[in-house]
């Protein structure tokens, strides 16, 4: 049984686009007055060879959502991390834009994971093994 003080993912769905994919989430996480606050999301990875874009929208409870923006060129490939130049774009609920121009150490092993958490998604697992496979892999870091 899942223990009340963790995260429960309520639904997830990933679809292929071209180029990419979609994941959208909610997942309720625990508040210490034992209520939950709703996290939904959806994200969106483009990869253009050697550029990428990616778009993220959130939500957390009754705050305002925000939405981000990045454009990246792929750069130098330095044992498992890339380094890119982004461009990303904070898109506030007054209409206004944060641009922040920026050199990022990308994580290389993160592929291969979303890779597999997709594959398990078309497989059709229930949310649940999802959650107990996600914690596990937390714990054990050869999930990558």
């Amino acid at each position: 049984m899942e223990p009340t003080n963790s995260p429960r993912l309520v639904d997830i769905k990933c679809r292929d686009v071209p180029h990419g994919y979609e994941l959208e989430s909610s997942v309720e996480l625990p508040r210490e007055d034992g209520s939950t606050t709703l996290v939904r999301s959806f994200y969106r990875e483009i990869d253009l060879g050697d550029t990428y874009v990616t778009l993220s929208h959130s939500s957390r409870g009754w705050e305002p959502a925000q939405t981000i923006l990045v454009n990246g060129r792929k750069g130098e490939v330095e044992g498992d991390f890339r380094t890119d130049e982004t461009e990303m774009l904070i898109l506030h609920i007054d209409g206004t834009i944060e641009r922040t121009e920026q050199t990022v150490k990308t994580w290389l092993k993160h592929r291969p994971m979303v890779d597999r958490l997709r594959e398990k998604l078309r497989s059709g697992l229930s949310t649940e093994e999802i959650m107990r496979q996600i914690r596990e892999a937390s714990d054990n870091p050869s999930w990558s």
